[in-house]
């Protein structure tokens, strides 16, 4: 049953980059700012710039933020406030995201995380305790409505196969952990 859930989360996984894909993006990037910015401020220091695009938008705490240029270190002539954000001050330190990398936090309940190495950048992610309360439910309630088109209801009919697969594989897994841990507690020798 475990190889089960793990081809469910894999399949998950993959629909969600797919997903981000199909909206227009393919590259999934982070980094940190280097100096704080106001909430004014149209130009962002940052680590490094190595997998954004040359123009376009991220996400930083909860601002979009647009851009029309990229040096190795910065995203300049920056447009606040983007898709009806509000723009607001960020610290040193404040993690930058690509639309990609935040639509895989926000549907999966990762942190991408990067560090530098003399090979360049490597990006990675860790599994937190979000993972539980963020994909768990999002696998439960997952919105596939951006697949009513065409033929890609088609897709989006086996999506939620996957989704119920991946509920019931879970739930399966909880109540036979539960029930062992019962019986180990009631039928001692």
């Amino acid at each position: 049953m475990n190889k089960l859930l793990v081809a469910f989360m894999l399949a998950f996984f993959l629909s969600t980059l797919l997903s981000a894909i199909a909206d227009g993006g393919s590259s999934a990037a982070a980094t940190r700012l280097v100096t704080a910015v106001d909430d004014d401020d149209v130009t962002f220091t940052v680590r490094s710039t190595q997998g954004f695009r040359e123009t376009g938008w991220f996400e930083i705490d909860d601002e979009k933020v647009g851009y029309n240029g990229i040096t190795a270190t910065t995203f300049a002539n920056c447009t606040r406030a983007y898709e009806d954000t509000t723009a607001k001050a960020h610290l040193t330190g404040s993690i930058i995201y690509s639309p990609e990398t935040g639509v895989i936090n926000a549907a999966l309940g990762f942190t991408v995380v990067n560090t530098g190495a003399t090979a360049g950048t490597i990006n990675m992610m860790l599994f937190p305790v979000k993972f539980i309360t963020t994909t768990v439910p999002k696998l439960i309630t997952w919105d596939f409505q951006y697949l009513k088109e065409g033929d890609a209801q088609y897709l989006r009919y086996a999506l939620w196969c996957i989704s119920a697969g991946f509920v019931f594989s879970m739930t399966y897994l909880i109540l036979s952990a539960i029930g062992g841990v019962a019986q180990s507690i009631f039928l001692r020798p």
